[in-house]
C-alpha cells in the first residue's frame, strides 16, 4: 500500500525460513516484516506499492448514517447559541455552512460545538476528506467515530495521505480504530497490503481481531485460497476459528452463486 515501504527479512530467510514469534495473528504469507500473531513460515521480500482506486466514490454506510433528514430551522436565527435541539443544530449547520464555519471558529467547547462541527466536517468531506479531517481533529479531537467516518472517505479519495496522516497519530486506541478503517478500505482493491498494515500497524487485541475479520471477508471475496491461507495461520484459538469460519462462509456462498448460474 504504501510506496515507500520496502519489507526486507532477516539473515534466516536467506535460509528459506523466517522464525516469527508473536502473539496471534501475523501479515499474509508473503511478507516478511510484521507484528505477527500466527505460525513462522518462508517469507519473500515484498515492496509495498500504493494501489489508489481512483474511481471509488462510494459513501460509507457508517457515515451516510449519520446524515439525518432535514429538521425545520428558524433562517434568521443566530446559530446553535439559539437553539437548544441538537436535531434543529444540525439542520442549521446543514442551511449555513458558512456561518457555521465562523461560529466554530469562536464557539466554546461542549456539545454544541461538537454537533456543528461534525456536520460542517461532513460536508467538507464530500469533497476534500482530508481538510475534514483536519477540521475535525481541531474541534473534536477525541471523538473517534467522527474520525473514524471520515478517514474512511479520505482513504476512499487518497488512501496514501489518508495512512500516513492515521500512522503519525500518537500510540493508542484512536490511532489503532483509524489505520483499520484504512486497512478495511485497502482491502476492497488489494487484501494482501491491507492484512499487511492490520498486522504490522495495529497491536494485538480486540481491534486488530476485528481489522482482521473485516479484511478476511473482503480477501474472500477476491481470492478465498490466499485468504484461507492466511487465517488458517492464526495461532489456535477464538480469533482463529473465527477467521476459517469467516472464510468458509465466503466460500460457500460463492460456491451457491456460482451452481444458480
Amino acid at each position: 500500500m504504501i510506496a515507500s515501504w520496502k519489507l526486507f527479512v532477516t539473515a534466516a530467510c536467506v535460509l528459506g525460513v523466517a522464525t516469527v514469534v508473536g502473539v496471534m495473528i501475523s501479515g499474509p504469507p508473503g511478507d516478511g516484516n510484521w507484528a505477527p500473531r500466527m505460525a513462522p513460515g518462508p517469507v519473500k521480500p515484498v515492496e509495498m506499492v500504493h494501489r489508489h482506486d481512483p474511481g471509488s466514490t462510494r459513501l460509507p454506510g457508517q457515515v451516510a448514517s449519520i446524515r439525518l433528514e432535514p429538521v425545520a430551522a428558524d433562517a434568521d436565527s443566530a446559530g446553535p447559541d439559539s437553539l437548544e435541539d441538537s436535531d434543529q443544530i444540525r439542520a442549521w449547520a446543514r442551511s449555513n455552512p458558512g456561518r457555521a464555519r465562523e461560529w466554530l471558529a469562536s464557539a466554546p467547547e461542549g456539545a454544541k460545538r461538537e454537533t456543528v462541527s461534525e456536520m460542517v466536517c461532513l460536508q467538507i468531506a464530500e469533497t476534500n476528506a482530508a481538510e475534514a479531517v483536519a477540521l475535525a481533529n481541531d474541534y473534536e479531537p477525541g471523538a473517534t467515530n467522527v474520525l473514524e467516518n471520515l478517514m474512511m472517505q479520505w482513504a476512499d479519495q487518497d488512501l496514501q495521505a489518508a495512512y500516513e496522516w492515521a500512522a503519525a497519530k500518537p500510540p493508542g486506541k484512536q490511532r489503532d480504530a483509524l489505520l483499520s478503517r484504512i486497512a478495511f478500505v485497502e482491502s476492497k482493491t488489494d487484501p494482501k497490503d491491507a492484512a499487511t498494515v492490520v498486522a504490522q500497524e495495529i497491536p494485538p487485541g480486540p481491534i486488530q481481531d476485528e481489522a482482521a475479520i473485516s479484511v478476511l471477508y473482503q480477501w474472500a471475496l477476491k481470492d478465498p485460497e490466499a485468504a484461507m491461507t492466511w487465517a488458517q495461520s492464526f495461532l489456535p484459538g477464538t480469533l482463529h476459528d473465527r477467521a476459517v469460519n469467516e472464510v468458509r462462509k465466503v466460500m460457500a456462498s460463492n460456491s451457491q452463486s456460482a451452481n444458480a448460474l
